[in-house]
């Protein structure tokens, strides 16, 4: 049997008001291109990611620190854990019988865990009233929200989430706020092509 070992580590990045919030500094070097295992390295917690092997998977995958939620022909896909803050750098790990070219092979991978706030938005103190925005400042991942402003025209909203910007129109506006997370978005305001006001908004994960 040949067995093909590789290092998988998993951490994330939080931002709030484009800082870095929380980093797993045990990760931030790691080079992700591991041996015998295809993914993302880079996850938050409670969210699911997906990995594949270089052949057929021929049994259920060994995770140790999260849960496999499925697997077909060569991927297989895992929800990762929740650390408790302060123990960031626990270790899991991940094994996978699969076959290729007519032989049985292994792959393993050693993964770090990083830990994060169980409450992630209050400790983030925002308010979108005082921004002239009507609406919740404090969401979840998966759930929507109206938002509105005063004035009257033509209203854009400028949704930017780890730096990719979505524009809404409309005056009220639905937002629907996906996953992963948590994070925070920030929103930006155009009455008639002018900027009237800026916002955030916190989304957690549960």
């Amino acid at each position: 049997m040949r067995k093909s070992v590789g290092t998988l580590f998993v951490c994330f990045v939080l931002a709030i008001g484009g800082a870095q919030a929380q980093t797993c500094v045990f990760c931030q070097s790691f080079n992700c291109a591991f041996d015998g295992i295809t993914g993302q390295c880079l996850v938050n917690c409670k969210s699911n990611f997906t990995y594949s092997v270089g052949g057929t998977i021929t049994s259920a995958p060994s995770i140790i620190g999260g849960s496999l939620i499925n697997f077909t022909g060569n991927q297989f896909t895992v929800k990762w854990d929740c650390v408790p803050q302060g123990n960031a750098g626990a270790t899991g790990s991940i094994e996978v019988h699969y076959t290729a070219s007519g032989q049985n092979r292994i792959a393993e991978g050693q993964v770090c865990l990083c830990g994060v706030p169980p409450d992630y938005c209050d400790t983030v103190n925002l308010n979108c009233a005082a921004d002239g925005i009507t609406g919740p400042c404090n969401m979840t991942v998966g759930n929507s929200a109206t938002y509105s402003v005063a004035p009257s025209g033509s209203v854009q909203w400028l949704v930017t989430i780890n730096g990719s910007t979505t524009t809404y129109t409309g005056n009220p506006v639905s937002l629907y706020w996906g996953g992963p997370g948590p994070y925070t978005a920030s929103i930006e305001v155009k009455v008639n092509g002018a900027t009237f006001t800026e916002g955030m908004v916190c989304v957690d994960i549960n």
